[in-house]
């Protein structure tokens, strides 16, 4: 009697045990699905929207232009790292592309600058 009590004690706690562990991860699973599928874009709109979102964001320019009107966030160009060194310079790793001359030669990296007229001024 003692032994059947005991078998019906571990067989329920391994149910429980079970059980748990079962709504836990379906828990974790639904909510990653309804994560997944908030995100995609359910019509054109929508993904025009996604894609102008791509990339850093703007920043604010509020107070940024000396008091000039209308402030505005622009994208320019940023210069390459190698073409900032000062003259006179050495760096201890060579600042030059590989042999081909390929890699990254299309990379032109773009920053953030609060524009007024045709004056920028930093973010």
């Amino acid at each position: 009697m003692m032994v059947q009590f005991g078998l019906l004690c571990k067989t329920t706690t391994l149910l429980f045990v079970l059980h748990v562990l079962v709504s836990v991860s379906h828990g974790n699973l639904t909510t990653t699905e309804t994560s997944i599928a908030g995100s995609i874009p359910t019509n054109n709109q929508d993904l025009v929207d996604e894609k102008t979102r791509l990339g850093s964001t703007p920043p604010s320019c509020r107070h940024k232009c000396n008091e000039c009107y209308p402030c505005k966030a622009v994208q320019v160009p940023t210069l390459p790292m190698h073409d900032r060194i000062r003259r006179g310079f050495e760096p201890s790793v060579p600042l030059s592309l590989p042999d081909d001359g390929k890699m990254y030669s299309n990379y032109k990296p773009m920053g953030w600058k609060c524009k007024c007229g045709s004056h920028l001024f930093n973010p």
